[in-house]
């Protein structure tokens, strides 16, 4: 026989039903098959069992599927015996009358003992059946006895630094002595004082770390009862205080965890949920001020409305929220351009009218010469202010179009020797002679017919002053990396300022340096190298004593091609350097070092450079420059009725947001 027994908090009265009956007080309605239909309370063992099975597990979906985990390859069917028949105590067989009569006498009207004498056939088995069933009575009585009475508040509220006492009530109904304990979790800060059936639990709140707060009474007779409150903590910096309207929501608590961490209201300027945390009204407002414009948050008790911003950039004017574009070109300074001003957003820039170009100062307009350039002239070129005109040699008349050139005696008949129909004429001079001309960008070949092309790159005959492509009958300008093609007739190539368009590769914590056709990101001042990048340097607690006088020396381990005297070594493996001065780290997608700089290439692919002796000053200086070249470049030339790149006010905006923000930030 299996004899079990089933215990349940009162709660699930009333919400069972199968094997456990019911339990709602009405013994009728237990016996209840999986369809509904109910036995009487005194049916037998068999129908019993029968209703038993009709709420067997099985595989299929539906209310009865098995929640079991089953290895692969089994499932429930290989944990049931679909055959089996138990014995039933009320249908007793021994098979025996002397046997029957001798358990009757053994066992008496004890079902239990009966049944075992008649499934065993040994009298034996039934007063081993005997004894244990005294000793199961004997549990039934240690079970009933009475557990202790254990009684405290039910919730206990406290704050982090609090002195907390809590007064329990212990005591046993039947008089027996009594052992009192704090469960596992409970930590040192809770004492534990006894006076008579009055227990003190004395708790210094030194953490808000969950812990269960429990007291266990136990009699001698090992039955024992549990206080276990619910602790609502009140954890809050910064004088936040706790709203209690929710602290005895039943759903903060669960059957394992009786411990809350109540909601803080927290003092203007403080956030979080301990408001911990100081309210930064910059990041609340989402940069509230206008691009490049500093946002300075306020301390408490500033709110999410604390915040300042710094001045308008140059070129602005408003309160650092709000910034409007100052026309330059009505001020005294846009006056300063020669020809015309163009204003732009933040800045302004001055230009030209067409046949004239931009002066080195940004603001005067010089002719340009168009007769050095390639031009439609296909004889002479005449230089004049502003544009140019074409006329011809000796010989030759000048077309209506005012470009071309033809001969005032052409060859005739069967005169012509042969002369170049491309790049040529065939004329008769003063002797009569016929004989071949050439076009401008042409010189005749030795058979004295032919006009071969010249090549003015070889001659050195361009206004190329990089690079030259030569071209039939002409040649075109290009430029070398990290500069683009002007019609600048002196100086056609333009260092392509990658810091100011923001094309490079810098960090929030580096400045960007342009260079003649490359760029180099410098640390900011704060930062430092390591690892090859700049990170914000930490402060100390107690700073070391700093010289006023700037290190005249640096140490650090590198490979170069050629050390120089000007302050500048380049390395080919990256530096790991010890210096007061800068370290500037070149990013993947710029240029080495070249030309009148270092006038060398460095090798490899990463260029790191150190400019050591440099001063705090000096750093100070090359960040001024750097504002101030951006704050007063030229963003636009117009030269023949052309505008070049970097004139639109959409560029001007993507070059602010990108460069001049962060740029200004920094400064």
């Amino acid at each position: 026989m299996l004899f079990m027994e089933f215990s349940a908090p009162v709660e699930y009265m009333n919400k069972t039903r199968g094997l456990l009956g019911r339990w709602d007080g009405d013994t009728s309605n237990d016996f209840e098959f999986f369809n509904g239909t109910l036995l009487p309370p005194k049916s037998s063992e068999r129908n019993i069992f029968e209703m038993g099975s009709s709420w067997q597990v099985t595989d299929g979906d539906g209310p009865k599927k098995s929640i079991f985990q089953y290895k692969p390859g089994k499932d429930s069917s290989n944990f049931t015996s679909a055959g089996f028949i138990p014995k039933f105590t009320d249908e007793l067989d021994f098979g025996d009358p002397d046997l029957e009569e001798e358990a009757r006498e053994v066992c008496g009207n004890d079902t239990s003992c009966l049944f075992d004498v008649a499934e065993t056939g040994d009298i034996e088995v039934g007063r081993l059946a005997e004894a244990e069933e005294q000793n199961f009575e004997n549990s039934v009585f240690a079970r009933d006895t009475f557990p202790p009475v254990i009684f405290g508040p039910d919730a206990v509220y406290v704050n982090l630094g609090d002195v907390v006492e809590i007064q329990v009530n212990v005591s046993d109904p039947a008089g027996l002595n009594l052992t009192i304990e704090t469960g596992d979790e409970v930590p040192p800060d809770v004492s534990v004082y006894f006076n008579g059936d009055d227990v003190t639990l004395l708790w210094n709140v030194t953490s808000d770390e969950i812990f269960n707060l429990q007291l266990v009474a136990t009699n001698t007779e090992n039955s024992s009862a549990e206080y276990w409150p619910v602790v609502y903590m009140c954890s809050c910096r910064n004088n936040g205080s706790c709203n209690t309207s929710n602290s005895m929501d039943s759903s903060l608590v669960s059957d394992d965890e009786r411990f809350v961490i109540m909601d803080c209201v927290c003092q203007h300027g403080y956030t979080g949920q301990q408001c911990e945390t100081d309210i930064d009204a910059c990041a609340a407002n989402f940069d509230p001020c206008f691009p490049g414009v500093n946002c300075t948050d306020l301390p408490p008790p500033a709110d999410v409305d604390g915040y300042e911003c710094g001045e308008c950039p140059v070129g602005y004017e408003g309160n650092g929220t709000m910034c409007q574009d100052v026309d330059e070109c009505e001020t005294d300074e846009g006056l300063l351009c020669q020809h015309t001003c163009i204003n732009n957003i933040g800045n302004f820039t001055c230009g030209c009218h067409p046949g004239y170009h931009l002066s080195e100062n940004n603001f005067n307009c010089s002719d340009i010469d168009e007769c050095v350039m390639p031009n439609n002239c296909s004889q002479l070129c005449d230089n004049t202010d502003g544009s140019y005109n074409c006329s011809c040699w000796d010989g030759f008349s000048l077309d209506a179009d005012g470009q071309s050139c033809q001969p005032n005696n052409p060859c005739e008949g069967g005169t012509d020797p042969g002369c170049d129909p491309v790049g040529g004429w065939c004329m008769v001079n003063g002797t009569g002679t016929a004989v071949c001309v050439c076009e401008a960008g042409y010189e005749l070949a030795n058979d004295s017919v032919t006009c071969l092309d010249k090549d003015e790159c070889e001659l050195g005959e361009s206004h190329c002053h990089q690079l030259c492509n030569n071209t039939v009958g002409g040649y075109t300008c290009y430029c070398e990396d990290g500069y683009e093609l002007t019609y600048d007739p002196a100086q056609p190539c333009k260092d392509i300022d990658e810091c100011y368009e923001g094309t490079n590769n810098c960090t929030l914590n580096e400045i960007c340096v342009n260079i003649h056709g490359t760029y180099y990101c410098v640390c900011a001042p704060g930062t430092s190298i390591s690892n090859g990048v700049c990170v914000p340097d930490i402060p100390e607690i107690t700073p070391p004593a700093m010289s006023t006088e700037p290190s005249s020396t640096a140490s650090w381990q590198t490979q170069t091609d050629e050390t120089h005297t000007d302050g500048v070594t380049a390395g080919t493996d990256g530096v790991t350097a010890v210096t007061d001065g800068v370290t500037v780290v070149t990013p993947p997608t710029s240029q080495s070092i070249a030309g009148p700089i270092t006038e060398h290439h460095v090798a490899g692919s990463t260029t790191t450079i150190i400019i050591s002796v440099l001063s705090a000053s000096a750093i100070l200086i090359v960040v001024a420059l750097i504002f101030w070249r951006m704050s007063t470049r030229v963003k636009t030339v117009q030269l023949a009725g052309k505008s070049y790149p970097g004139s639109t006010d959409e560029l001007v905006v993507k070059q602010i947001r990108k460069s001049e923000t962060l740029e200004m930030k920094r400064m």
